[in-house]
């Protein structure tokens, strides 16, 4: 039986993080789309926030949520989804400000669901946090990096002479190594 060399690893924790990755980008597709559909409407601050931060989070997680799948993966991405936690925060609140109140004009529904998949990206990007954190961690803990260090000195050769008395006595001669320093 002849074994295949896959770049693709997979593993509980690796599934788990990358099912929570992929309905991340998914929601966050919707969102970036409905704030698109609200932009073309009416322009104003929020709407380019959300459309900016739809775009770059559907980018980056488009090629990120399949990094837990490849088996040099080392959970370095990590650093990204507290980035992006409170940017979705921010997104929510002000989806919540805008669109909460009893007159929300026309695309009600719209802006309601723009609410709603706004928060679902926070939330899923809120649970990547700890996931990745306990990939990177278990990571490290079963692939410690190689310290290269110096080479330990020789140690010194131990001899022993006869002397007089039949006694044995220890004569200490520097090693080669020890004695070209």
């Amino acid at each position: 039986m002849s074994q295949t060399n896959s770049i693709f690893a997979v593993g509980p924790l690796r599934l788990l993080l990358f099912s929570n990755l992929v309905l991340q980008w998914m929601s966050s597709v919707v969102s970036l789309g409905l704030a698109i559909q609200i932009y073309t409407a009416g322009r104003d601050l929020y709407q380019t926030y959300w459309i900016c931060i739809g775009a770059i989070n559907v980018w980056l997680y488009g090629w990120g949520q399949f990094l837990p799948l490849l088996k040099n993966y080392l959970g370095f991405f990590v650093i990204v989804h507290p980035l992006f936690a409170p940017l979705w925060l921010t997104a929510f609140i002000l989806a919540v400000l805008d669109y909460s109140n009893k007159s929300c004009g026309q695309d009600c529904g719209l802006k309601r669901a723009l609410e709603a998949f706004t928060f679902l990206t926070f939330f899923f990007t809120l649970i990547a946090i700890p996931l990745e954190t306990l990939y990177f961690l278990r990571n490290r803990r079963e692939k410690p990096e190689v310290i290269k260090q110096a080479p330990a000195p020789a140690k010194e050769s131990v001899k022993s002479e006869k002397s007089d008395e039949n006694e044995i006595t220890p004569v200490v001669e520097p090693s080669s190594a020890a004695a070209r320093v």
